[in-house]
């Protein structure tokens, strides 16, 4: 069957025509090209996603789905339930494994990644590879997982690379092309539904931009009456006068406001859980009642249906209270802090209509299929780790690109709330401003570096940490040293020698080897920690020399298992533990120490840990010291985390505790709480999975397992 009639087949599914992008996507992939689709969100990307399964299913081959998050990755399996068969859909995340060997498996990225590195053969009869938000790549944490993917990816499948707009989307298509096969970028730059920018200034929304594509007039004398309040609140501060913080505007003054306009349902995006839940909070306080009779009763029997189901909903925190009396009044809180099934139940009745507004942190922004009429964005800056800063463009865009339902909007609209630190100029700024550049975060891990030696040596190692990004990029800065050595070369030549040029010839002389020993350095800018990192494993025994080649011990094997921040420090915990002497559940609460990650600082209580679960806790931490003390002497600077905050939970849990039992024992959130939970359990699985591992060890950590993935645990949306 030629090309032209499996794209005619596979438009036939459709009620509505193709667009020229998605047609134009099918055919290069029918060429046996990758392609790297960018378009704005809503913009039907995931439909070439579509035509890859449709495509490879046809030719009776397999399709691998990788998004970025879990959460994701558990939407895209419902949905493709409700396209194909259960029997040819798989679902596989660090939480559960279905159908791992179906035609269609959607994965998390790190997922893959861990196949292509321990069963590449897996990937034998795998036509397509869907990389969706493939911008992840920039993540500073985990941005390294999809540039592995990209390595390793065997040739002969194409890549299908789906992404919001990105500044330098030619670069990244010209190195993907460079290692693996040929790929085309495909551009659609139109958003599906028009984009209006509103500015709520006092009372009253502004459109930010005239007829002519000029900010306002009536918003440039707002700014200008910001800048004179700004500049006497100031004076008035130095003169030491008492002034009082700007009044905020109310979230329920805004939401009135695109109720009479007629501009729900919204999201309001706010960059705290507090404040999510204080906007939830204020506005019930209020009144504000946003459903009709019906639409209550559909809420209120979901509510209920749920809550029959998942009995342990009844003792979560105050959050989940605001949340369960907002819902019927077509208000809720969506972020992290809340269990994964009330953030499903809100996204559930968001896509049915019948909750009209959303105040969310900006995780709602990544992915998730909640498309609103409007997008609210509280504030133009956020606080992280490193103190304020504005939002990106890519931010922006990302959170204003959920504004405006295709087949159900003639436009969407984005709101943005002044304020007298957030002028319309600003706000202009990040509207008019050009996307974020991909840059590489490939970063070198002893489980990768295991994981590399396991299938080649120095040499082939070496080759590989060359088709990096980060490499290609540095090759790309090569070309501009080497123009400027030139430059210095000719320099040279041309100066005739004599006392006076001496000095300046000795200059230029210095400059070129400065530039020699630069582009030694760019040729291997992994190598050095590559090499450093291969003598502390082998320092702890991991690895062994056996002729050119490195040979993986059992600790080695079992270390290239471990698929987490602390890999080496893990494996090293698991070789000093006495696992005879610790319950299941014991062991569940030492490991914990190992991935639980704190959002603030909490109090140790750790009662509830057994006298000897609390001394081999320091045993933890010197063994955490001595791996700690190699590294520096190799200038080694990968993070050693050792956090015991979470053990007393996993004891409690672990025994058979009931939910609310364990909030008298930490200020976590509930939702802080299942995730830390589910990352424990996710590290389990791997060691009870463990290769070279003694059996009694696995028989102990599959006992623990179940005893903690119960409840609201075992409940994932």
């Amino acid at each position: 069957m030629n090309d032209h009639a499996i794209i005619e087949r596979f438009k036939d599914g459709f009620d509505f025509e193709l667009d020229a992008f998605q047609i134009e996507a099918a055919e290069t992939l029918l060429n046996g090209r990758s392609v790297l689709v960018t378009a704005p969100t809503g913009s039907g990307k995931t439909i070439v996603a579509e035509f890859a399964i449709f495509d490879a299913l046809d030719r009776n081959l397999q399709v691998i789905y990788t998004t970025p998050l879990k959460a994701l990755s558990n939407q895209k399996y419902r949905d493709l339930l409700e396209q194909y068969p259960a029997e040819r859909v798989g679902l596989v995340t660090g939480d559960q494994s279905i159908n791992p060997q179906a035609d269609v498996v959607v994965m998390t990225t790190e997922v893959l990644r861990n196949i292509l590195y321990q069963n590449p053969r897996r990937m034998d009869s795998v036509l397509y590879v869907v990389i969706d938000e493939c911008h992840y790549m920039n993540d500073m944490d985990r941005g390294t997982v999809w540039e592995e993917i990209i390595i390793h990816a065997p040739s002969h499948l194409c890549l299908v690379a789906l992404s919001a707009t990105i500044a330098n989307a030619d670069e990244l298509c010209n190195w993907i092309s460079s290692i693996h096969n040929e790929m085309k970028i495909i551009e659609h730059l139109e958003r599906p539904v028009p984009l209006r920018h509103f500015y709520f200034g006092g009372e009253k929304l502004y459109p930010v931009f005239n007829k002519k594509g000029r900010l306002d007039a009536r918003l440039e004398k707002l700014a200008e009456k910001q800048k004179s309040l700004k500049k006497q609140l100031h004076q008035d501060r130095r003169s030491g006068k008492k002034t009082r913080k700007p009044d905020l505007i109310p979230e329920g003054r805004v939401i009135e406001a695109l109720e009479k306009k007629q501009m729900l349902p919204a999201i309001y995006f706010i960059f705290s859980r507090k404040n999510c839940d204080d906007a939830l909070s204020s506005c019930l306080d209020s009144g504000m009642d946003l459903t009709s009779k019906d639409e209550k009763k559909l809420i209120e029997a979901t509510i209920k249906q749920l809550l029959d189901e998942n009995p342990s909903l009844k003792e979560t925190g105050p959050s989940t209270e605001s949340l369960l009396l907002g819902l019927p009044k077509g208000l809720a809180a969506h972020h992290a802090g809340l269990v994964p099934l009330l953030r499903h139940l809100v996204e559930s009745l968001f896509q049915r209509n019948l909750v009209k507004v959303v105040f969310a942190t900006e995780t709602l922004a990544a992915g998730i299929n909640m498309p609103a009429r409007t997008t609210v964005i509280s504030s133009l800056s956020k606080r992280t780790d490193v103190g304020h800063r504005v939002l990106t463009v890519n931010e922006f865009t990302q959170m204003t690109g959920r504004a405006g339902r295709r087949g159900m909007d003639t436009e969407g609209y984005c709101v943005i709330i002044g304020s007298l630190y957030q002028s319309p100029y600003q706000a202009v700024e990040l509207i008019q401003g050009d996307y974020d550049p991909i840059a590489s975060h490939f970063t070198l891990s002893y489980n990768m570096v295991l994981n590399l030696l396991r299938n080649g040596e120095r040499k082939e190692v070496r080759e590989v940490l060359q088709r990096s990004f980060g490499q290609y990029l540095s090759n790309k800065e090569m070309i501009n040293i080497n123009l400027l050595m030139e430059q210095k070369r000719l320099a040279l030549e041309q100066i005739k020698s004599s006392p006076e040029s001496k000095s300046y010839i000795r200059h230029l002389r210095s400059q070129l080897r400065g530039f020699g020993k630069q582009i030694k350095r760019q040729q291997e800018i992994y190598l050095k920690e590559f090499d450093a990192l291969t003598r502390v494993l082998q320092y702890f025994g991991r690895i062994k020399p056996d002729g050119k080649h490195w040979r993986l011990t059992p600790l080695g094997e079992m270390t290239a298992h471990i698929r987490a921040q602390n890999d080496l420090l893990i494996s090293l915990v698991m070789e000093s533990l006495d696992y005879n002497s610790f319950t299941p559940v014991e062991m569940a609460a030492i490991f914990s120490t190992l991935v639980f990650e704190p959002r603030r600082y909490m109090e140790h209580d750790l009662s509830q840990c057994s006298k000897k679960v609390r001394e081999f806790f320091k045993d933890i931490l010197h063994i955490a010291d001595d791996l700690r003390y190699v590294q520096e002497e190799e200038n080694i600077h990968l993070p050693l985390t050792v956090e015991f905050d979470f053990a007393p939970l996993v004891v409690l849990w672990g025994n058979g505790a009931r939910w609310s039992t364990l909030f008298k024992f930490t200020n976590m959130t509930d939702g802080d709480v299942v995730r830390a939970m589910r990352q424990l359990i996710d590290l389990l699985r791997q060691l009870e999975t463990m290769p070279a591992a003694p059996e009694e060890f696995r028989k102990k950590i599959r006992e623990a397992i179940p005893l903690l993935d119960r409840d609201l645990i075992q409940s994932i949306a």
